[in-house]
């Protein structure tokens, strides 16, 4: 089946249609919605004020969701392969080659359902072990597995995935949205409110059957253990960010560092394949967290203590820091090729999706600045207007004009169809680890080649 949403649990997103559905709400709650969106919720701590915290904190979720997809490098790109697949079943073109390109990102998300494995009943907060391997997939390709152990008892495997990455920084969005909320309270009462909201994350982060949503949160807690909660949801938050936003020179740049640091050097060239052409964004992310944590830990005190607090009062030049010392590259910039991106679905004729993402880029000021959504009101995040479980339509406080439900009929029977040609065996188009060889080989010839070429 060609999943393209996200889980749907109390709201979702859906990557194909591009929209935000509140599942948990109806009609009826149209109110409470709509009060929850204007303003900060009272002071007092009552049933009133749980609800609406809940909906502004699920709201930033799937709000985080969207502007992943319409805002950013990899976002933009995922909208221009969706256009063309579109394109090509509305207009009875062949579908094989734009379904096939879809997939590459499309694949990149599904992958947690089919390589997830619980072996014994338990919470990731018992586990004391945390290890991990590369694995190649004759669907998925290279794949990174997070194994938990429980004294010495292996509890769950946990793949890396676009997922994770995800609903990592919805997850920290989402509970900087409960931060927030709370922070105006007086001291005592504030406290026990946000005790509150760290026990609800931290029964998220425990659930082996919401791994998807906590494994990188928790590889993060693991190794920068000295961050509060904010600042590691900040953190989280930063890495995403930056993540999706590399832009393809500085992916290949970074990518030459992640592949020596692998054991596995031949399924490590896929990674380093993958990383080249723009996907595996995610073990950018588990590398990067890997990477910063083996510097401090090899870092004199007097680097170690600096690079600390960048971290917690600024993690995203903090980890640009981290990669620029590393040689990263990247001369023309992520802003670039969004640019490029808008100006093909421009010139292609996605009149849609244009819309909502050059909006989204030009609007969404706060987010692109802070690259995270703490602090933000809603008036200040541009989006679509919502979907509620029945169909009932809310409209943004800072929407961008299009009609989601006549978006949504439209696209149906689109959807139906991608999905009929997908079939149930979704996996990613990739380069086997023998043929990613063959490349690396090439390219370093080439380099050296080049090398030779300036020495004289």
């Amino acid at each position: 089946m060609l999943a393209t949403s996200t889980a749907r649990v109390h709201g979702h997103y859906d990557f194909f249609t591009g929209l935000i559905t509140l599942d948990r709400f109806e009609a009826a709650d149209e109110e409470t919605i709509a009060k929850a969106l204007a303003r900060t919720p009272g002071l007092d701590i009552n049933a009133e004020t749980i609800l609406l915290r809940d909906i502004r904190a699920l709201f930033k979720h799937e709000l985080t969701h969207f502007l992943d997809h319409v805002t950013t490098t990899w976002g933009i790109e995922f909208l221009i392969r969706r256009n063309r697949l579109i394109q090509a079943i509305e207009k009875d073109l062949d579908v094989e080659r734009p379904l096939e390109v879809y997939l590459l990102n499309a694949a990149e998300l599904t992958m947690h359902a089919d390589l997830v494995r619980t072996h014994q009943p338990g919470s990731l907060k018992q586990c004391d072990m945390v290890k991990h391997a590369l694995r190649y997939d004759r669907r998925h390709g290279a794949v990174v597995i997070v194994y938990f152990y429980s004294a010495d008892e292996l509890v769950i495997e946990v793949p890396l995935s676009m997922l994770s990455l995800l609903e990592a920084n919805a997850i920290a969005n989402e509970y900087l949205s409960r931060l927030d909320d709370v922070q105006q309270m007086e001291t005592q009462q504030r406290d026990i409110a946000t005790a509150t909201v760290e026990r609800k994350l931290e029964k998220v982060l425990s659930d082996l059957t919401l791994s998807e949503y906590s494994v990188i949160i928790t590889l993060a807690r693991l190794h920068f253990d000295y961050l509060d909660t904010r600042q590691l949801l900040r953190f989280v938050g930063a890495l995403a960010c930056f993540c999706l936003d590399a832009s393809i020179q500085a992916l290949g740049t970074m990518s030459n560092v992640i592949r020596r640091t692998f054991r596995n050097g031949e399924i490590g060239n896929a990674v380093w394949a993958d990383l080249n052409r723009g996907m595996s964004r995610h073990v950018l992310a588990f590398k990067t967290i890997s990477l910063m944590h083996n510097f401090m830990c090899g870092a004199a005190e007097n680097e170690r203590q600096p690079f600390r607090a960048a971290l917690a009062a600024d993690p995203y030049r903090a980890i640009r820091a981290f990669w620029d010392r590393a040689g990263m590259r990247d001369v023309l910039g992520p802003d670039y090729e969004k640019k490029v991106g808008l100006k093909i679905l421009k010139e292609n004729g996605a009149a849609t999706e244009f819309l909502i993402a050059s909006e989204s880029v030009e609007r969404n000021v706060k987010w692109k600045t802070n690259k995270s959504l703490e602090g933000c009101n809603f008036d200040e995040i541009a989006c679509l207007d919502i979907l509620l479980g029945d169909d009932t339509v809310i409209s943004s406080p800072n929407r961008i004009d299009l009609d989601v439900l006549e978006h949504s009929y439209a696209i149906a029977g689109t959807y139906l169809e991608a999905e009929k040609r997908a079939g149930d065996d979704v996996g990613k188009f990739h380069m086997h680890p023998q043929q990613a060889a063959a490349m690396l080989a090439m390219a370093s010839q080439a380099e050296r080649g080049h090398s030779v070429y300036l020495d004289n």
